[in-house]
């Protein structure tokens, strides 16, 4: 019989497109609760939503709160237009990501795709 996992990492796996940006900074298409432990075990503080779209399904809400990792998202602000992200939304955007007291941070977009250039 297959050994059985135990611990943090059991039913944990990074979402898709998972990779080091820096250290410290990750990216990721969307995630989901099935990651929040993943997340957890590679010390995320912050997850910076690049998307239009917001992180709000109720389920994943939870998780990363009792997780306490923190949901930031610039461009929501923009949500109503579903346009171009405007230059002062991308300009937020980057001065969130770099600001160190919230590394390590995932940054994602809550519908999986590039909104950046649509």
């Amino acid at each position: 019989s297959a050994p059985r996992r135990t611990g943090l990492m059991e039913n944990s796996y990074p979402p898709e497109g998972w990779a080091v940006v820096e250290a410290g900074m990750y990216r990721a298409a969307a995630i989901s609760k099935n990651h929040v432990l993943f997340l957890k075990s590679r010390g995320i503080r912050t997850v910076v939503n690049v998307s239009l779209t917001p992180v709000d399904r109720p389920s994943l809400v939870k998780a990363l709160a009792q997780a306490q990792i923190q949901v930031l998202q610039p461009c929501e602000l923009e949500a109503e237009h579903r346009s171009l992200v405007s230059e002062e939304v991308a300009k937020e955007a980057l001065e969130v990501i770099l600001r160190p007291d919230l590394f390590p941070l995932l940054i994602t977009s809550a519908t999986g795709n590039d909104e950046w250039e649509q």
